[in-house]
C-alpha cells in the first residue's frame, strides 16, 4: 500500500549536480519527486559509512551521499542559530568538514549503542579509547542543554582521556554498570543535543498502512541522530543482543532487519555492497592460494 506524503513530515529530495567547491558540498538543484526519511531505518549506517575509510575516500562518498539522499542541513540549522538569512556571498550547501565531523560522530554513537545493545562492557571501553582519546568534545557534537549532565559527561571524557581511567572502569565494583551508564549518558548527550529541531506529531500512516507514531525533523542529519535515538530504545525495549550489529566488511553499525544480516544493507532490492566485496575479497585469496583464475561464485551479488 502507498501513502500521500504528508507535507508536514520530514521529507527531502534528491540532489542533482552535487560537487564540491571552495570546501562545501553544494548542489545545481534537487529533484520534484520527495522521499520520506521515516522510512529508511539504516540511514545512519549510510552516513556512518562515509568515513569507514580514507579522506579521499570519505569526501567521494560525502558528495555521494547528499546525491542519493539531498542536503544534510548546514544552512537550515545555520539560520536557525543565528536568527538571520543566510549570507548572499557564501555557497550555500554543507561545509565538508562539518558532513565528515557529523559523520564520524554519528559513527562513534552507533557503535556505543551497539556494544551497548550486546551489553558489551569492554567493547564500549573500546569505543571511548578510540574516540576520546584524540578527539575533543566539540569534534563529537556532544551537547546537553542540562549544565549537570554536560559538567558530568565533560568530566567523564577528561577522565577516559588518562589510561589510568581505563584501570579503573576495569578493576572498580560494578564496573559494567558503571560502563553502561557512561555509554547511556553520552548516548543521550549526542542524539539530544542533535535533534533540537525535532517536535512530535502524533500519529502517521506507515507505508504497510498501519498506525505509527510521528516526528517532524526539519533536516537530514537531525532525522539520523533521531533514528539512532530510536535504534537505541529499540535495542533496550526488546533487551535483546543482536539487534545493531557490526558490518563484517566495514565495521560499521547497522539495524538488523533480518536475523541473517551480516553486512550493511544495500538499498532496496539490492544486495549489499559490503556483503559483495567481502565475499570478492575471499574468492580472490582463494584463487591466488589455488593458483586458479575461476569466475565469481555462483550467485555472488553485484555491487548497488
Amino acid at each position: 500500500m502507498t501513502t500521500e506524503l504528508d507535507p508536514q513530515e520530514s521529507v527531502f529530495r534528491k540532489a542533482v549536480g552535487v560537487e564540491v567547491r571552495g570546501g562545501v558540498i553544494v548542489a545545481k538543484r534537487l529533484y520534484a519527486r520527495p522521499y520520506r526519511a521515516s522510512d529508511k531505518p539504516n540511514l545512519p549506517n549510510v552516513f556512518a559509512r562515509i568515513v569507514a575509510g580514507g579522506e579521499k575516500a570519505a569526501e567521494e562518498r560525502a558528495v555521494e551521499f547528499v546525491r542519493r539522499y539531498g542536503p544534510i542541513g548546514y544552512v537550515s540549522l545555520w539560520v536557525r542559530e543565528h536568527k538571520t538569512p543566510w549570507p548572499a556571498e557564501v555557497p550555500k550547501g554543507d561545509p565538508l568538514a562539518w558532513v565528515l565531523g557529523q559523520a564520524r560522530s554519528v559513527r562513534f554513537c552507533a557503535r556505543l549503542i551497539e556494544s551497548l545493545s550486546n551489553l558489551d562492557a569492554r567493547g564500549v571501553v573500546r569505543v571511548l579509547r578510540e574516540n576520546l582519546v584524540e578527539r575533543s568534545v566539540t569534534e563529537l557534537g556532544i551537547q546537553s542543554d542540562d549544565p549537570e549532565v554536560k559538567e558530568q559527561v565533560f568530566s567523564w571524557i577528561e577522565g577516559i582521556k588518562r589510561t589510568d581511567q581505563f584501570v579503573w572502569l576495569g578493576r572498580a565494583a560494578n564496573a559494567r554498570e558503571k560502563v553502561f551508564a557512561m555509554a547511556r549518558q553520552l548516548i543521550v548527550a549526542m542524539v539530544n543535543g542533535n535533534t533540537q529541531g525535532v517536535r512530535p506529531r502524533a500519529l502517521r500512516i506507515a507505508p504497510s498502512g498501519r498506525l505509527e507514531p510521528a516526528v517532524v525533523a526539519p533536516t537530514l542529519i537531525e532525522n539520523i541522530w533521531w533514528k539512532l535515538g530510536e535504534w537505541a530504545l529499540t535495542a533496550e525495549a526488546r533487551g535483546e543482543r543482536g539487534l545493531v550489529r557490526l558490518c563484517k566488511e566495514c565495521g560499521t553499525p547497522f539495524l538488523v532487519t533480518d536475523r541473517r544480516q551480516e553486512f550493511c544493507p544495500g538499498p532496496p532490492g539490492q544486495g549489499s555492497t559490503c556483503g559483495y566485496r567481502y565475499r570478492k575479497r575471499r574468492l580472490r585469496a582463494r584463487q591466488k592460494g589455488s593458483g586458479t583464475d575461476g569466475q565469481a561464485e555462483e550467485g555472488e551479488e553485484g555491487p548497488e
